[in-house]
């Protein structure tokens, strides 16, 4: 699923940035609900940018839409919301516990890093945004800072890094490719390793280096 995801997000923000047709930016944007964590960041800078270029019809649609299906759930399972806010404030899925993460998992959380930490990051990927708007590059750093700031997140996940380093690619020059391996090497080599973890910060750090993201 998380690769539908990643392509329903995209599409979404390519449709806000490029003129695309409302029905294509709000199918993408609900689609990727489906696991709102991973998109919580990037879908903010989404619905800035709407808000930004007054795209109301998209914002309508997509509000009202989104509540019918909250609707639709509260119907389903009434206590779904509960259970939720129940299980991520009590903790009992971090390190391996029963709830929301698979048994064995070890994160940042678990290590005791808070997500405040890297609250900085995110200050700055908005101010790429007020400075440059909804570009490849910032959109790219969201997606990576928010793997920072979230409670969890699983190892297929990560699959949503690929986007980062495509663009990290993209904003290299040939005598400067030291950034795009560092990059490169948190996507494809430490999730093999016992310091898995760290490739968010990693790509981060790497994604914070390109040119594109700099006011360089």
């Amino acid at each position: 699923v998380s690769p539908l995801v990643n392509l329903a997000l995209l599409g979404a923000a390519w449709g806000v940035a490029n003129g695309g047709t409302t029905g294509w930016i709000v199918g993408g944007l609900l689609f990727a609900t489906v696991k709102p964590h991973l998109v919580l960041f990037p879908a903010l800078l989404i619905g800035l940018e709407l808000l930004k270029t007054r795209q109301w019809r998209v914002l309508l649609w997509t509000g009202g839409l989104l509540l019918g299906l909250i609707f639709v759930a509260f119907l389903l399972q009434p206590d779904w919301f509960m259970q939720m806010m129940g299980a991520l404030s009590s903790g009992d899925f971090r390190g391996g516990q029963a709830g929301l993460v698979s048994t064995g998992y070890v994160g940042l959380r678990e290590l005791g890093v808070s997500g405040w930490v890297f609250a900085p990051f995110g200050v700055y990927v908005l101010y790429r945004w007020v400075k440059d708007g909804l570009t490849p590059a910032g959109f790219s750093l969201a997606i990576v800072v928010n793997f920072l700031l979230i409670p969890y997140s699983r190892s297929y996940d990560d699959v949503l890094l690929i986007l980062p380093l495509v663009a990290l690619a993209k904003g290299q020059k040939r005598a400067d490719w030291g950034v795009f391996l560092l990059g490169a090497g948190s996507v494809f080599g430490l999730p093999f390793t016992n310091f898995s973890m760290l490739t968010p910060v990693v790509l981060a750090i790497a994604c914070l280096l390109n040119p594109l993201n700099t006011d360089k």
